[in-house]
């Protein structure tokens, strides 16, 4: 993602995974090529796939637990866990992150139909919870339904009914 300054940010977890660290968030100045790593650190998830600029300058990060914000200025990660990481079957997956204007962040647990929120003035995250697509629901029988809620969404595949929230997008500077 590209901050209001120009400068280009990405998460980099596979080569930060490879040297046996929780994850990084990489800033490149395409007017010097200067390139600089930014480490979590080792008691924080790292990022997991997206990375977006919130409307005060800070970079958010999706994590395997919820989200992470960085400050460009004072190189200060800040961790919002989610408040349902996973279902009762032990499933959970953290994919897309959208910052509003605001400052706060938006993110998908899309197996799980949980949309994370971290509220910046306060410290806290909330969720919203997707409600199951009834129409859906109602194409199957009582006996194709309790096949489907034993195998449970996961990342590639989900139960019919799931709303399955994936990529997050912000107004930068509005209210949507």
């Amino acid at each position: 993602t590209r901050d209001q300054k120009g400068i280009i940010w990405a998460d980099i977890r596979e080569s930060a995974t490879a040297r046996g660290i929780g994850g990084a968030i990489s800033r490149i100045d395409p007017a010097s090529e200067k390139i600089e790593v930014f480490t979590t650190p080792p008691d924080m998830a790292g990022p997991a796939s997206t990375v977006d600029v919130d409307g005060k300058g800070y970079i958010w990060a999706s994590s395997s637990r919820g989200a992470i914000r960085f400050d460009p200025e004072t190189h200060v990660f800040k961790e919002f866990l989610s408040v349902t990481p996973v279902d009762s079957d032990g499933f959970g997956n953290v994919y897309g992150i959208a910052a509003d204007r605001d400052g706060n962040a938006w993110w998908a647990e899309m197996g799980i139909d949980i949309i994370g929120r971290a509220d910046v003035e306060t410290g806290k995250t909330s969720e919203i919870r997707l409600p199951p697509l009834q129409e859906q629901l109602d194409l199957l029988s009582a006996k194709e339904r309790k096949m489907n809620s034993m195998t449970g969404s996961d990342f590639h595949t989900s139960v019919p009914w799931a709303q399955g929230p994936r990529r997050m997008g912000a107004d930068k500077t509005g209210d949507i």
